[in-house]
């Protein structure tokens, strides 16, 4: 088993004539040190390997895009607006990861996702297609796919597949947090309305009846 040194210190009992007195005493020790996690540092290369070939994939979807639309606009609009291709099914991936453990979440930025990553590809190979390249096309737009499979890979294994149960009882707390969180700010909004018509009625001097309050019996329609 391998071990490292480590300096420590403690607080000891020390006694100089005839005086006890609390001093630090500095000592070594062997711990172990634990084996290489050879699983988390695959996957965090998987992972780098993705972000790799996403900004490979947005570079070249760029140059391709910024080409096509530069037939029609000036350069200096068509490539920046030519990010927005890639911007598309990159937000759908994250929307995609942040519901990475509902696939009923999961399955509409995932749809979305790729039939934007469809519409990059037809950009660079149309790209491709218009400069006589087909196959430079076809290379181009096989980057981007990489990308996405990449990313659908390393998403497969930071998620985990709860039981039905599980993921009833999480929609279920989602959907009353998610209540309180709409009353809270449709409260905020009220008394923000309420501060304004205050505000409007010391400047006007005017001020209004509060509207009746109904009660309405329970069961009755």
């Amino acid at each position: 088993m391998k071990t490292r040194t480590v300096r420590r210190s403690r607080w000891v009992q020390h006694t100089e004539a005839g005086e006890t007195r609390t001093v630090p005493d500095h000592y070594t020790e062997d711990v172990p040190v634990p084996p290489r996690d050879w699983d988390h540092i695959l996957l965090k290369t998987t992972l780098a390997a993705a972000v790799g070939f996403t900004g490979i994939s947005i570079v070249w979807s760029a140059v391709s895009g910024g080409g096509l639309l530069a037939t029609t606009a000036t350069p200096w609009v068509a490539y920046p607006v030519a990010l927005a291709y890639d911007a598309a099914w990159i937000t759908c991936l994250i929307l995609e990861w942040l519901a990475r453990h509902d696939p009923d979440r999961a399955a509409l930025p995932r749809r979305i996702g790729y039939a934007a990553l469809a519409i990059v590809m037809v950009v660079i190979y149309a790209h491709g297609h218009l400069a006589g390249q087909q196959v430079a096309g076809l290379a181009g737009a096989a980057i981007s796919l990489i990308a996405k499979v990449l990313w659908a890979l390393v998403l497969s294994q930071f998620s985990f597949e709860l039981p039905a149960r599980t993921r009833a009882w999480v929609r279920v707390s989602r959907a009353e947090i998610g209540a309180e969180l709409a009353i809270t700010q449709q409260r905020r909004q009220l008394e923000r309305m309420r501060g304004q018509s205050r505000a409007l009625q010391a400047a006007t001097g005017h001020t209004t009846t509060p509207a009746a309050t109904v009660t309405v019996a329970a069961g009755v329609v």
